[in-house]
């Protein structure tokens, strides 16, 4: 086999993957600095057990655990930090953004309490909200002059 068409196994520096995980990085940027294709790196991703993939994770796990710590601390005093970054952060990766988490119930709420509305009622409901009629009178046949 010629040297061109051999698949060059590599090994990673974990740690550096694991600091990329810490920051969410892009595929697209872990593979130029890895110099590595996107392909590749997209691949060992996608793998769940590959230990890139487990490195990468863990640096996100301990992003997470960093910012909910830091967090708390400055919430109980025991440590000065930018109350605005920590929100912004605790938003962005520990999902604690107050107003998506309350769209979130109404939409459930609403599913809920849709599940028990005929069909007619839905389509009804559904003409109301965009501003139409599905009453057959309503309808106007373009045919007819």
């Amino acid at each position: 086999m010629p040297d061109s068409e051999r698949i060059i196994k590599r090994r990673f520096d974990y740690k550096q993957v694991e600091t990329f995980g810490k920051v969410n990085l892009p595929v697209e940027k872990m593979a130029i600095i890895l110099n590595a294709s996107t392909e590749r790196i997209q691949n060992l991703m996608d793998r769940k057990n590959s230990l890139f993939c487990k490195s990468y994770e863990r640096g996100q796990a301990l992003a997470y655990f960093s910012i909910a710590r830091k967090q708390f601390a400055v919430a109980v005093g025991e440590e000065t930090g930018n109350t605005s970054m920590l929100t912004y952060l605790g938003s962005l990766y520990l999902g604690q953004d107050k107003k998506k988490r309350v769209a979130e119930k109404k939409q459930e709420a609403a599913e809920k309490l849709i599940e028990n509305v005929s069909e007619e009622q839905r389509l009804e409901m559904f003409n109301a909200l965009i501003g139409t009629s599905s009453k057959k009178e309503d309808i106007i046949n373009d045919g007819d002059g």
